[in-house]
Parts: structure tokens; sequence; C-alpha cells
């Protein structure tokens, strides 16, 4: 799961590899996009808890899969989410 890593270390370095300004979200939540949720089923087909990456070989090269949103602290604590990417 993506969550499962710590939004710190993926904001330690920039686009060009250079360590910077420590700044990253309390949460990212990862949005499919309709057209290539369309793709893939969403019911396991059969029992190979891995087929989804046989699923995924129909993803158009260079699609772009989700939209991307930012929360900058817990929603009961005033947080608000915006579209990053």
């Amino acid at each position: 799961m993506i969550q499962e890593v710590g939004l710190e270390n993926m904001s330690r370095y920039n686009q060009n590899g250079e360590s910077g300004a420590n700044n990253f979200p309390f949460n990212l939540r990862f949005h499919p996009l309709p057209a290539i949720q369309s793709l893939i089923p969403t019911e396991l087909q059969g029992d190979d808890y891995m087929a989804y990456l046989h699923q995924t070989s129909g993803v158009p090269a260079n699609s772009v899969v989700y939209d991307v949103y930012a929360t900058d602290k817990p929603l009961p604590m005033g947080g608000s989410e915006s579209l990053i990417g």
C-alpha cells in the first residue's frame, strides 16, 4: 500500500535529486481516473492475488492513472485537501 511509506522520506529530495526543504503532507489520497479504472476489473480474477500485474498491461504507456490529493493536517483540526498532481 502506498501509505505504508513515510511521507517525510518522499519529500527529502526534489525532482532533481537535490536535498532541500522537507515540506511534506499529512496525508496523500490517490484517486483513480475513470478512464483507467474501467481497464482493470475490481473483482479478483481466480486465486492469483498478483493477477493485477498482468491486468495493468492494458493501460496505455504514459497514461495518467491517479489524481493525487494532499492534506496538510487532519481534517478535524482544520486541514484542507488540495489536488497536487
